[in-house]
């Protein structure tokens, strides 16, 4: 009984984490979209969430800062 309240706090935690990195990274996306750049895929990785976004590079600097 001791280990199924261990192994759903440890479920919980897990899914907790990955619920906040993913909405973490739709913010990313939002700043990405409110300056017109398109977004390819978001990735998810066992670390957390990547999103591919284009042309990223050619942007201005305070664009970036407020998208990164």
């Amino acid at each position: 009984m001791f280990l199924l309240h261990i192994g759903s706090y440890v479920f919980l935690g897990l899914f907790l984490q990955y619920l906040i990195a993913f909405i973490h990274e739709i913010f990313h996306c939002i700043g990405a979209l409110f300056f017109k750049l398109n977004i390819n895929q978001i990735y998810f990785l066992p670390f957390g969430f990547y999103a591919e976004i284009d042309d990223l590079y050619n942007v201005k600097w305070y664009q970036e800062l407020i998208i990164i």
